[in-house]
C-alpha cells in the first residue's frame, strides 16, 4: 500500500520510494532463484514464513512455507529470468521451489527422519548398496533431499513411502524446497557442503535398483518404433487444435512440453504440423529450432503424453465436454471443445425490457465500472498525470472534481519512470491534504502483457495483495501500453489481440475492475491511438487528452460504449514543492492535477448515478447483510454509544467463512451490495447504509 507518511518520514523522501534493484548475488533469495534457473531447473515461488506463520494466511496451514504461491505452478514454473525477477519483486518473502520432472532433468528422494525415513533408507542400502554421491540437501526439519538425474528411460512418480515409511519421491509433477528457504522450525534448507549444485556438483543417475523401485507403473509396454507413423483422425485433430488455443506459446518450457506431448502420439508429420501451427502464435517462433528440438525428442515423450496437454489446457479454463453436467452422451463423445463459459444461455426481450440494468460507475459520467478504457494523447499532454489523479481519487474514495467515485483498491502497473512515481503521489497527497494510508499500489517494474506468463504473474500479484489487504479492487491502470507490451508489435492485430485478451481475462474479468490503459497517439493522426485498430475497436471508452497550455489539458470523451459522452473537461495542473532537496541542494517539486472542470460553454449530459437496487439479492447477500448488522451492533455495544461503530472488512470476511462464503465469493457479494447501495466501503472498514438497514428491517 502506498503509505506516503511511512515512506517519507520527516518530509517526503523519494529515495525511500525508489524501486529496489533486485539483489542477484548468492546472498539474496532472488539471486539463488536465478542461479537455479541457470542450472536448467524450473523455478517457482513457494509460500514463505512471516512471524512464524505461512504467508498464505491460514493459521492452520498443513504445509507452512512449502506450498506454491501460484496456480498452475507445474505449468508456469520456468527458467526465464524476467519472469522469476517479476515474481520475487511482487512476492519477496517467497521461499524457492524447484519443479521436478524431465523438463528440469532431476527428481528428488525425500527422507523424513521424523517418520522413520533414515531407518528405511539404511535397510534399503544394506540390501542394494549405498546411494551415489549425488547432490544432497539438509532440510529445515533435519531430513535429507537426494537430487538425482532424470532417468534416461521410464518415469519417476511422485509418491509417499515408496521404499518404506518416511521415504517419499518428487518426480513428474512434483516440487521440492531448496536453499536458502526457511523452514517453519526456524532452520534454513542448506546444501550439504561437498554436494552443492551451485558449486558445480552434478545430480547423478540413481542407479538401476533405485530407479526401478521408484518408477511410475506402466499399463503396457511402449510400442516399438516403426517406420509407419500413426494417423490422428480428423475429429482428434480438431479437438487438439481447440485444446491448444488454451495454452500460451511464449514460454519455452511450456513449448517443449507441448511438443513432447504431440510427439508421443507417433503421428509424425501430422503431429509436427500441429505443433508448428500452434507455435507460430508466438513471436519467438523459429522454424530451424522447431525442427531440431522435434528430432531430438523420444517417442515415449519422456513421460509427457496427451494427458499432460489436456491438464495444461484445463489449468487455463478448457473444459472436457465429457465432464460437463447436462451434456448428452452422444454430444459428449463428439470432438468438440466447450468454452469456459459453459453455462451459455439466452434471455428474452420481455425479460430484458422488464429489468433494464442502469450503468454502474467507477467515476460517475467518466468511467463505467468493470470496463476497459483507454486514455491517450501526445507525449507532453499530461495523460499519465490525469490517469494517476483518477486512480488516487478512487483509492481515497474522494469525488473526482465533483464526480462521485466507487472507492476501492487501485493497482498502477508502471512501465516506466518508477523513480518519479513517489514524487507524483507525494505531490497529490500534499495538494489534497490526503493522508498516504490509501489502498493504492504501484508496481516496481514493467510487465509484458502480450505474454500469458507475464500477464498471469501480474494477475497473481494483484490477487495476493487483495487477499492480504482485504480490499475490493476498483481500478487497474496500465501506464503505458507501449512500456508494458514487451517485444510485441503494436501495429499487429494478433499482438494487440493477445494484449486485449489477457487484459480482459486476467485483470478486468477476474477482479471485476475498471482497467484504464494509458497510450500514445499516432504519428500522423493526433486524434487516434497509435497502433492496431483492434484497440480502439474493443475498448468501452476512449478519452483523448490534448495539451492546451503550459499546465493545462483538454480531456475529450471520444467514445462511451453504453452511455452518453461527458462534456469536454479542462484539467489544470500545479507545481507542488515537496519540501526536500536534490543532490545539488535544490528544492524538489512535482506536478499534480488540481482541477478538472467542464469546458466553458460545454454542457454535460445529465447522467445521475444508478439508484440503489434491491433486486438481485440472493442468499449470500442476505447472509452478508445480517452478519454485518450483527458485527456493527456488537461494536456499538462495546463503544457504549461513544464514537462511531465501524467494522473491519477482514472481520466480516472471517465471519462469512462460517457460511462457506470463501474469499473469492466474498468480493463478489460485497461488490453487488455496494453497487446496490446496501453497504459502503471506506478502507479498511465496511458499514451498512441507511438503505441496507431499512432492507433488513423490512425482512424482519
Amino acid at each position: 500500500m502506498t503509505d506516503i507518511t511511512g515512506i517519507f518520514p520527516g518530509g517526503f523522501s523519494p529515495r525511500k520510494y525508489a524501486p529496489m534493484k533486485p539483489e542477484v548475488g548468492r546472498d539474496s533469495m532472488l539471486g539463488y532463484a536465478l542461479s537455479y534457473a541457470r542450472l536448467g531447473w524450473r523455478v517457482l515461488p513457494v509460500h514463505g514464513l512471516l512471524n512464524g506463520q505461512c504467508t498464505c494466511g491460514d493459521a492452520a496451514c498443513k504445509s507452512p512455507g512449502k506450498h506454491p504461491r501460484i496456480k498452475d505452478w507445474a505449468t508456469l514454473a520456468t527458467t526465464e529470468p524476467a519472469v522469476i525477477e517479476g515474481w520475487w519483486r511482487v512476492m519477496p518473502q517467497s521461499n524457492i521451489g524447484i519443479a521436478t520432472g524431465p523438463e528440469s532433468g532431476i527428481w528428488c528422494l525425500d527422507i523424513d527422519v521424523h517418520k522413520g525415513g533414515q531407518d528405511t533408507l539404511d535397510r534399503w542400502e544394506a540390501e542394494h548398496g549405498k546411494l551415489p554421491d549425488t547432490v544432497t540437501a539438509i532440510t529445515g526439519s533435519g531430513g535429507t533431499h537426494y537430487v538425482f538425474a532424470w532417468p534416461e528411460a521410464g518415469e519417476v512418480r511422485s509418491a509417499t513411502n515408496v521404499l518404506g515409511p518416511g521415504v517419499d519421491t518428487r518426480g513428474a509433477g512434483g516440487q521440492f524446497v531448496v536453499e536458502p528457504s526457511m523452514h517453519v522450525s526456524g532452520t534454513a534448507y542448506t546444501w550439504e557442503g561437498s554436494s552443492d549444485p551451485l558449486e558445480g556438483h552434478k545430480a547423478l543417475p540413481a542407479g538401476e535398483a533405485l530407479e526401478r523401485a521408484v518408477a511410475a507403473p506402466r499399463s503396457a509396454p511402449a510400442a516399438p518404433m516403426t517406420s509407419a507413423a500413426a494417423v490422428l483422425d480428423p475429429g482428434k485433430v480438431a479437438e487438439l487444435r481447440g485444446v491448444l488455443t488454451y495454452i500460451p506459446a511464449d514460454d519455452r518450457d511450456i513449448w517443449i512440453r507441448v511438443g513432447m506431448a504431440l510427439h508421443s502420439t507417433g503421428a509424425g508429420a501430422q503431429a509436427y504440423g500441429l505443433w508448428c501451427e500452434w507455435s507460430q502464435l508466438s513471436p519467438k517462433y523459429d522454424p530451424d529450432d522447431q525442427r531440431r528440438v522435434w528430432d531430438s525428442m523420444r517417442r515415449d515423450g519422456g513421460g509427457v503424453t496427451l494427458s499432460t496437454l489436456y491438464g495444461m489446457a484445463k489449468g487455463n479454463g478448457w473444459v472436457d465436454p465429457g465432464q460437463v453436467a447436462g451434456v448428452p452422451v452422444a454430444y459428449a463423445q463428439a470432438p468438440v471443445v466447450v468454452p469456459p463459459a459453459a453455462g451459455f444461455e439466452f434471455i428474452s426481450a420481455a425479460e430484458l425490457v422488464s429489468d433494464p440494468q442502469p450503468p454502474t460507475w467507477c467515476v460517475v459520467d467518466v468511467l463505467e465500472a468493470s470496463t476497459l478504457a483507454v486514455i491517450y494523447g501526445d507525449s507532453d499532454a499530461y495523460k499519465s498525470f490525469i490517469a494517476l489523479d483518477l486512480g488516487l481519487h478512487v483509492a481515497a474514495g474522494r469525488a473526482w472534481h465533483g464526480k462521485p467515485v466507487r472507492q476501492g483498491a487501485v493497482f498502477y502497473i508502471a512501465g516506466e519512470g518508477h523513480r518519479g512515481i513517489g514524487r507524483r503521489v507525494a505531490a497529490w497527497c500534499k495538494w489534497h491534504q490526503q493522508p498516504g494510508q490509501i489502498p493504492f499500489y504501484a508496481s516496481r517494474t514493467s510487465a509484458e502483457l502480450t505474454s500469458y506468463t507475464s500477464a498471469y504473474a501480474v494477475s497473481e500479484a494483484v490477487a495476493a495483495m487483495v487477499e492480504a489487504a482485504g480490499e475490493v479492487p476498483a481500478m487497474i491502470i496500465i501506464d503505458t501500453l507501449a512500456a508494458n507490451f514487451g517485444a510485441a508489435d503494436e501495429n499487429s492485430a494478433k499482438d494487440m489481440g493477445a494484449f486485449l485478451n489477457f487484459t480482459q481475462r486476467l485483470l478486468r474479468e477476474r477482479f471485476d475492475a475498471t482497467v484504464l490503459v494509458v497510450h500514445h497517439v499516432g504519428h500522423g493522426d493526433k486524434k487516434r491511438e497509435r497502433g492496431s485498430y483492434a484497440l480502439r475497436g474493443n475498448v468501452d471508452a476512449r478519452l483523448l487528452v490534448e495539451r492546451t497550455n503550459d499546465l493545462e489539458s483538454l480531456v475529450t470523451c471520444e467514445k462511451m460504449k453504453d452511455a452518453e459522452r461527458f462534456a469536454p473537461m479542462r484539467a489544470s495542473l500545479a507545481v507542488v514543492p515537496l519540501g526536500i532537496v536534490d543532490s545539488e541542494g535544490r528544492p524538489v517539486t512535482s506536478l499534480t492535477v488540481t482541477t478538472a472542470v467542464p469546458e466553458l460553454g460545454a454542457k454535460a449530459p445529465a447522467l445521475p448515478p444508478p439508484p440503489p437496487s434491491r433486486k438481485a439479492r440472493g442468499t449470500n447477500q442476505t447472509i452478508a447483510l445480517r452478519e454485518l448488522a450483527r458485527l456493527q451492533r456488537e461494536q456499538e455495544e462495546r463503544l457504549g454509544g461513544v464514537g462511531i461503530a465501524r467494522v473491519a472488512a477482514k472481520d466480516l470476511r472471517e465471519a462469512l467463512e462460517a457460511f462457506d462464503i470463501g474469499k473469492a465469493r466474498y468480493y463478489e457479494v460485497i461488490r453487488s451490495l455496494a453497487d446496490g447501495g446496501m453497504v459502503t466501503t471506506q478502507h479498511p472498514h465496511i458499514a451498512l447504509t441507511e438503505a441496507g438497514w431499512q432492507l433488513l428491517e423490512e425482512d424482519e
